[in-house]
C-alpha cells in the first residue's frame, strides 16, 4: 500500500485534457483584422434577424373561474378529512362536525 499523502511530495507530469490557448502573435492579429475588414467590405455581417416577441396572451391557458366563497371548514379540518379518507377509508358523510 502507498503511504498517506505520498503524492503531495511528488511532481507528477500529465497531459491536459483541454486544448492550449493559441499564442497571440502579430501575424495572428493581422490575419483576424484582415478577415474582419474583408467581411465588412463584402457586407457579410451575420446579424441576427429580430423577430416579434411572442404574444403573452396566446401562451397563457384560459383562466378558470375562481369562487370567492369561503369554505366552512378550516384548512386543518380539510387536511384531517383527506387523511381520514386516505388512511382510514372513512367516507365524507361520517366526517361532518
Amino acid at each position: 500500500a502507498r503511504p498517506l499523502n505520498s503524492l503531495l511530495e511528488e511532481h507528477v507530469d500529465f497531459e491536459a485534457a483541454a486544448r492550449p490557448a493559441p499564442a497571440v502573435t502579430q501575424e495572428v492579429t493581422v490575419g483576424i483584422e484582415d478577415a474582419i475588414k474583408a467581411r465588412i467590405l463584402q457586407g457579410l455581417f451575420d446579424d441576427v434577424e429580430r423577430r416579434a416577441p411572442p404574444d403573452a396572451r396566446k401562451l397563457r391557458p384560459p383562466s378558470a373561474e375562481l369562487s370567492q366563497e369561503r369554505n366552512a371548514l378550516g384548512l386543518a379540518a380539510q387536511y384531517e378529512q383527506q387523511f381520514r379518507q386516505q388512511a382510514m377509508g372513512q367516507d365524507r358523510a361520517s366526517d361532518k362536525t
